[in-house]
């Protein structure tokens, strides 16, 4: 038996329903409720009227700060959907991933943080950056001059969108001409990084010719084009998603969020870096555990109180928290799931009919016995 999708747990958003069902409030935290409230409130509205507009935050962006904001990128949109894929670790939109970006820009030039910058990732997309575009021309000049505009900075974080559909994060170290691709994915597909090489290629050229520092022996000539570039580290160690898994920019914010956070605990005296240090210290296999539960969407409880497939991570728990005995394992899909079910099912009912036909067995042999003897 598959249990029913618990009540209240939509796997699309609704409008005008709440974001987060009655029994999940309770793990909000931060602003996420009084989001989740304004977004319930405007499409109560918007549903009231004849003809409503779709659902959808516009974002402004910043014209003094650096960022990519000549029209058409000065302007962006945010829809309601998105912020429900966010609540529901869902594949994550990519304007949802500049926004954070630039969130922490704007951070970074509030509190002053050396030696570390986020660039605008607005061109960062493999159909912005075909050979020949405008879009590549622009995208090349932006990253120019942001570091030329951050030279002093040890490290330039990246968002970027290999073949538009995955999300991984550059570290961009400029004064030793070193590019660290923080990929999450686990997968045997190898992301075809080759436009966002080229374009970060002729950016540090740029760089050089512009005014652009190196620490010693930090410059890089490429030995296929014998011109200056970057050394380009792709397969750089960092947590991994499960296989199949497609929420890679969940783990970029992490990144991004992590990177900033110590930078800005290393612009502390020493006297006040300990208890932020140890308040922050996570196992990495515990890390790594949070991560892997995030991803899987489904849950096969096959020792608890009620055994079967659930949608939510909390009814999982329901059934197994302190069960002696529990076994329960996730999945990414439903269909992997309900496989591993029915499997477990259909084995339980063979050990079940091995052990009737031997207890049957042994009452025969033993009646048999009584009889002959």
């Amino acid at each position: 038996m598959v249990p029913p999708t618990p009540d209240g747990l939509p796997r699309c958003h609704e409008a005008g329903k709440p974001i987060l069902p009655p029994d999940m409030e309770h793990l909000a935290s931060g602003p996420m409720l009084p989001l989740q409230h304004c977004i319930q409130y405007q499409e109560s509205v918007l549903l009231k009227e004849k003809d409503p507009n779709y659902p959808v935050f516009s974002v402004k962006v910043p014209s003094d700060q650096h960022f990519v904001n000549e029209d058409p990128a000065d302007i962006f949109f945010i829809a309601f959907e998105d912020v429900f894929n966010l609540f529901h670790s869902k594949r994550l939109d990519y304007n949802l991933v500049r926004l954070y970006a630039i969130n922490l820009q704007m951070k970074i030039n509030r509190e002053r943080p050396p030696h570390i910058a986020v660039a605008d990732p607005y061109y960062m997309r493999d159909s912005q950056l075909q050979d020949g575009s405008s879009t590549r021309t622009k995208a090349v000049r932006y990253l120019e001059s942001f570091m030329l505009m951050n030279k002093e900075k040890n490290t330039i974080l990246l968002p970027v969108f290999p073949e538009d559909k995955y999300c991984t994060l550059i570290i961009l170290c400029p004064k030793w001409s070193l590019a660290q691709y923080f990929d999450s994915s686990n997968t045997t597909t190898k992301k075809d990084y080759r436009r966002i090489r080229g374009v970060l290629d002729e950016a540090i050229l740029g760089y050089s010719k512009n005014g652009g520092t190196f620490d010693k022996k930090g410059e890089f000539v490429r030995p296929d084009t014998k011109k200056l570039g970057f050394k380009h580290v792709i397969d750089f160690p960092c947590i991994k998603q499960p296989a199949g898994s497609i929420k890679e920019a969940f783990y970029v914010l992490h990144h991004l969020k992590g990177f900033v956070e110590d930078a800005e605990m290393m612009s502390l005296p020493p006297s006040k870096r300990d208890p932020i240090k140890m308040s922050g210290e996570i196992n990495d296999d515990d890390l790594r555990e949070d991560f892997h539960r995030l991803q899987m969407t489904y849950y096969v409880v096959f020792e608890g109180r009620v055994p079967g497939v659930y949608e939510e991570w909390e009814e999982c728990k329901k059934q197994v928290h302190k069960f002696s005995g529990n076994c329960y394992k996730g999945y990414p899909t439903r269909h992997e799931a309900v496989a591993k079910w029915r499997a477990h099912q259909a084995k339980k009912s063979k050990m079940k009919t091995f052990l009737v036909l031997s207890l049957l067995l042994t009452i025969v042999a033993a009646v048999l016995y009584f009889i002959l003897v």
